[in-house]
């Protein structure tokens, strides 16, 4: 049986964290605003468990990033009922700060495991920039995560 992830990216608003939603066009109204999609927003598309361990030390040794934390209390609440209404595991959070200052490459080096080739190092970049497109302040981006298997 596999594992998989699901994130929730949260925007630190004046009142609190809020649950970034996507929002995906209306295709038969394209006139229209986008509408919310409460699904996963920004996951990896595969069951990467290198990742998976630079996140939380879930199905891949070595050092996380840092050790789960659980749930923050101050999550969103669709956030929060969701992951802890669910049967997955390890939750945690990591600011985009945090993600941002960890040594992705350097990992990927130390690790035989990995592949290293440009597409692995250019999907990390392109998952950090589409979560800084949230906010310009790292410290005001987090994504809320959990694992199921």
């Amino acid at each position: 049986m596999g594992c998989d992830i699901h994130m929730f990216p949260e925007k630190r608003e004046d009142w609190g964290w809020r649950f970034v939603y996507r929002h995906i066009p209306d295709t038969r109204r394209p006139d229209s605003w986008p509408r919310p999609d409460r699904r996963n927003y920004f996951t990896m598309d595969d069951r990467w468990y290198w990742f998976f361990g630079q996140l939380a030390g879930v199905r891949h040794d070595g050092p996380p990033i840092a050790e789960p934390r659980g749930c923050p209390d101050d999550a969103d609440d669709d956030v929060r009922e969701f992951i802890q209404d669910s049967d997955y595991h390890t939750p945690s959070w990591l600011t985009l700060a945090e993600l941002k200052a960890h040594d992705w490459l350097g990992a990927m080096r130390k690790d035989s495991s990995v592949i290293l080739d440009k597409g692995a190092a250019d999907h990390i970049t392109e998952w950090l920039n589409r979560l800084a497109e949230i906010d310009p302040d790292p410290n005001r981006v987090r994504i809320v995560f959990a694992f199921d298997s």
